[in-house]
């Protein structure tokens, strides 16, 4: 049994070293972009998502492995019960003894109950969970941390979402406004018959329309900085939502496996003096009673853990009619100044064609 704990202990402390190697490329790949960003500066790496996937497959594994052992230590530990219920009956040979002297027969069996040695495997077993507790306890810190650094980039790439949002209203703005401006100056062109004239308003006319194309071009730089942003704030949510989720179940079972360390280290000390007192039988039935109380604490708590990723899962789903109606404004924009431009290529053919320029 102890080869088996052992196994998986250097199992579980292998899978961990590999996970935070795994999600420190990844958060040190994500922080780039989020300075990049900050600095104003163009986004030309990219994250992969089976990256996240393959950290985040190997979270899933670790943390499958540790409840795995949890479970086994609590096996473990309802086996002593069990050894307890056997201690305080009577052996075959006891009882055979007993059929000529039952002063032997006690006797013999408290002499065995004085002689079990049973503090050594409880001793192991405890230890064994306090490593598991420091593995989880190096976990979680390593999560705090990771989810701490996902979050603030998170937040700068959001903020710099909405700058370029509130730049790239402004921008349209004065494409409007520019417009009914090009049209206008398009009616005095064509109607100018003096030749000084016509070459002036041909110079404005110009001017604006070299003003409006760098409007358009700017529009649409701030439109693709803004589809990049939208990208990795997506990939950054499912990074940090992901870290969140970690978090919780591993503090989950961080309170599981201490509060049983705790318990049993005090029943382990009550039953080494207890079984000299034949009252083994009812420490066994307490330590059942805190493992099936421990359970179901834990049963709530992953419960809970559960119904808190579908309301997350639901709040990114429902975010989705969000970013379907800015596409569609980025469309609807889109539209107008194509048909803008649709009017002065119009205009353009329509005095090519007549030669009245």
């Amino acid at each position: 049994m102890s080869q088996i704990n052992q196994q998986i202990i250097s199992k579980i402390e292998s899978e961990f070293n590999t996970y935070v190697d795994k999600q420190t490329k990844v958060d040190d790949a994500l922080e780039q972009v989020a300075n990049k960003v900050d600095q104003g500066l163009g986004i030309n790496i990219d994250i992969e998502q089976a990256t996240l996937d393959d950290v985040h497959t190997n979270q899933d594994v670790l943390n499958a492995n540790i409840a795995e052992l949890i479970v086994h230590l609590d096996k473990v530990t309802n086996k002593f019960g069990d050894t307890f219920s056997d201690m305080k009956a009577k052996t075959f040979s006891e009882k055979f003894v007993g059929f000529f002297s039952k002063n032997a027969s006690d006797s013999m069996r408290e002499k065995r109950i004085r002689t079990t040695d049973i503090q050594s495997n409880l001793n192991d077993l405890i230890d064994k969970s306090n490593r598991i507790e420091s593995i989880l306890v190096n976990q979680r810190d390593v999560l705090d941390t990771r989810l701490n650094r996902a979050s603030e980039n998170l937040k700068t790439i959001m903020q710099t979402r909405e700058e370029r949002e509130v730049e790239l209203k402004n921008v349209g703005a004065e494409i409007r406004d520019l417009e009914p401006q090009l049209t206008r100056m398009d009616e005095k062109v064509a109607a100018a018959t003096d030749p000084a004239e016509r070459t002036a308003l041909e110079s404005e006319q110009q001017a604006l329309n070299e003003k409006y194309n760098t409007l358009v071009n700017k529009e649409k730089e701030l439109i693709a900085v803004s589809q990049s942003l939208d990208n990795y704030i997506r990939k950054f949510q499912v990074g940090v939502n992901s870290l969140q989720d970690q978090l919780s179940n591993v503090s989950v079972m961080i309170s599981k496996i201490r509060i049983d360390t705790e318990q049993r280290s005090i029943l382990y000390d009550d039953l080494a003096t207890s079984l000299r007192t034949a009252q083994q039988q009812d420490i066994a039935h307490k330590l059942n009673d805190i493992g099936t109380a421990v359970d179901n604490e834990a049963t709530v708590t992953m419960a809970a853990v559960g119904a808190a990723s579908n309301q997350r899962m639901a709040s990114m789903l429902e975010a989705h009619a969000g970013t379907m109606a800015t596409n569609q404004e980025i469309l609807e924009r889109k539209r107008r100044a194509d048909d803008a431009f649709m009017r002065r290529m119009s205009a353009v053919l329509e005095k090519h064609a007549t030669n009245s320029y």
